[in-house]
């Protein structure tokens, strides 16, 4: 009896660590809507994160797509769109760009294991899988990319870190990354990279970074010095701030201590802060006249 039972135990076990077949991987993509903030590989020269949307449907060549656009958020029409269809059984998601592609091609899949290749763009080269495992319980791949300058996942509910799509030809300038995804309200993915923030509409229509615990600084544009005003929760902390110009080259790094920093010395321009500590990791564009 106590045989059967721990074969049972052992059995369950074994079901519980991994993925039934009938399963469906859970879609990268919002009930109501989905966007996601990247950069297009353009920041080095002054560019910065983009938007791109999806909130309609739309049916080609007999088959279902998300279509994807980048909107500017100033009133003019999308400059840039294409569309993505997946299929959460199979787990994969196909890529299709009109103005190049006569059919789709497969942008992502989640069935991948270690040591399998994988080609995103028929422009770059073959990704392998270097690594598998579950976060949360949805599947993570890890690819070790010699051409990517950052490290490149597919990640269940949330897509390609490599910028939702490799292809240049979409609004870019070359190597990508995915900085934020928020479906319908919720914030699901934020990088934390240096230049890379989220974005979203205010009641404006005017795109803006998110932060949910951020700081706020001040005056900006400013000449001598910046204020920063830290959340309570963090004020004990050792709170890090390290500023970076536009092509990313550090500029200056210290502990924030009265929450005055001095900018002498530092020429006129736009800058970023990054000012990190435990639990807090927040990046804002300053302005220096």
């Amino acid at each position: 009896m106590k045989k059967h039972l721990l074969l049972l135990l052992l059995s369950a076990a074994l079901l519980g660590s991994t993925r039934s077949t009938a399963q469906p991987y859970q879609s990268i993509f919002g009930k109501d809507s989905t966007m996601w903030s990247i950069d297009n590989g353009c920041i080095g020269i002054g560019d910065a994160p983009k938007p791109y949307l999806t909130n309609s449907f739309s049916q080609l060549k007999g088959r279902n797509y998300r279509k994807i656009y980048f909107d500017s958020f100033n009133g003019t029409p999308p400059t840039d769109s294409f569309y993505l269809r997946e299929d959460t059984i199979s787990g994969k998601v196909w890529f299709y760009y009109p103005p190049f592609d006569t059919a789709d091609h497969l942008l992502m899949d989640f069935t991948l294991s270690l040591g399998d290749t994988f080609k995103t763009d028929p422009m770059v080269q073959y990704f392998v899988v270097d690594s598998v495992y579950y976060l949360n319980g949805l599947k993570q791949i890890r690819f070790s990319a010699s051409d990517s300058y950052h490290q490149v996942y597919f990640k269940e509910g949330i897509g390609f870190t490599n910028g939702l799509v490799t292809s240049v030809a979409v609004g870019g300038c070359g190597d990508k990354r995915l900085c934020c995804v928020k479906k319908d309200t919720k914030i699901v993915y934020h990088s934390y990279e240096p230049l890379c923030y989220c974005l979203q509409t205010d009641n404006t229509g005017t795109a803006r970074t998110i932060r949910d615990e951020g700081i706020k600084i001040y005056p900006t544009p400013t000449r001598h010095s910046l204020q920063i005003q830290i959340p309570e929760a963090f004020l004990r902390q050792n709170v890090i701030y390290t500023i970076y110009d536009q092509s990313g080259r550090l500029i200056k790094t210290g502990t924030i201590g009265q929450g005055s920093i001095s900018l002498e010395g530092i020429p006129s321009g736009v800058y970023m802060i990054n000012v990190c500590s435990k639990g807090l990791n927040d990046t804002q564009l300053f302005t220096v006249i």
